[in-house]
């Protein structure tokens, strides 16, 4: 470079920091897309499993209207069908919470709040289901709507706030 006039020198460094500029330029912009990809995936996620807590707490919700249709029921049919609309219930609370627990699989407290919820609706509430299943006097109707009250209905309202979707950590 001895020969090369100062010009050229000073044309030489500009170029170089421009290609460094460049080479920055490049870098900083694949990394920002990258960000982006993997906090718009974030984002899709947390709806999802947002969507379908919501809809488990629902389900939790319907099958709760179902078991007290249930055991106000005075007929065979009208207990027969809230017992079907119950199964769909649980079956729809299972499956929106196994969706919410594979959106956000590192979020520890959706299987737990599935395991309770579930709880409710087969132990908590089973025996005020086994009695309404076959309950058709008077006596054992009331008997049943009181043990509905006195178990099950605390229940549901200690578990839905639980459903409320908090940000991952």
């Amino acid at each position: 470079m001895k020969h090369v006039p100062i010009v050229g020198k000073f044309f030489v460094v500009v170029g170089m920091f421009g290609l460094v500029a460049l080479g920055l330029s490049l870098y900083e912009t694949r990394e920002l897309f990258r960000i982006d990809a993997a906090y718009t995936d974030l984002l899709t996620k947390n709806a999802a499993a947002a969507l379908h807590l919501a809809q488990s707490n629902r389900s939790l919700q319907t099958a709760r209207a179902n078991i007290g249709d249930m055991i106000m029921a005075r007929s065979k049919d009208g207990r027969v069908r809230a017992e079907e609309s119950l199964k769909e219930a649980q079956e729809s609370f299972v499956a929106s919470m196994d969706l919410a627990i594979a959106a956000l699989p590192a979020q520890a407290d959706l299987p737990p709040l599935k395991t309770d919820g579930f709880a409710i609706l087969t132990t908590t509430c089973g025996a005020a289901i086994a009695v309404g299943r076959t309950a058709d006097s008077e006596a054992s109707i009331a008997m049943v709507q009181q043990l509905f009250l006195s178990m099950c209905q605390p229940a549901f309202a200690a578990i839905s706030p639980r459903f409320q979707w908090r940000q991952p950590r």
